[in-house]
């Protein structure tokens, strides 16, 4: 027992310093890795659970208004609006009608979309169809 705390002791008397290089290198490491990842391309996924009263008409106006204006925005390189197309096994979220895909060339262009007066335009067209709380987002780095 008595060697036991003694080596604890020990290695707690050891300097910081002496710990810091290799954790300042995991450090660095790790916003390395961050600043690759950020120039990946960025997945933005938004899942819309459209309110009951919603018609096939409106859905077909949110669609056709999301591929048109969203598209337009820089750093947008794809865009896919469309129904849910499955919902039967247990993992599958359930709670969306609507699902919106875009990919952008890098995460810095997800700061430009946001506030792009075509993004707003967007806001404004599907906003009045959905339930509260009815947008749920997801934002990955892929290939």
């Amino acid at each position: 027992m008595k060697k036991s705390l003694c080596l604890m002791l020990l290695a707690l008397s050891v300097p910081i310093s002496a710990l810091g290089g290799s954790l300042l290198t995991r450090s660095k490491q790790g916003q390395s890795l961050l600043a690759q990842e950020s120039q990946k391309p960025l997945h933005h996924i938004v899942l819309f659970d459209l309110k009951e009263s919603t018609s096939a008409k409106d859905k077909a106006k949110i669609v056709t208004a999301g591929e048109t204006l969203l598209s337009e925005i820089p750093g947008v390189v794809d865009v896919q609006l469309g129904d849910k197309a499955r919902e039967n096994r247990e993992v599958h979220i359930k709670n969306y009608d609507l699902a919106l895909y875009i990919e952008f060339e890098s995460n810095a262009d997800l700061d430009v979309y946001s506030p792009h007066e075509k993004h707003q335009e967007f806001i404004k067209i599907v906003s009045p169809m959905l339930e509260e709380d009815g947008v749920k987002v997801i934002d990955f780095y892929g290939g």
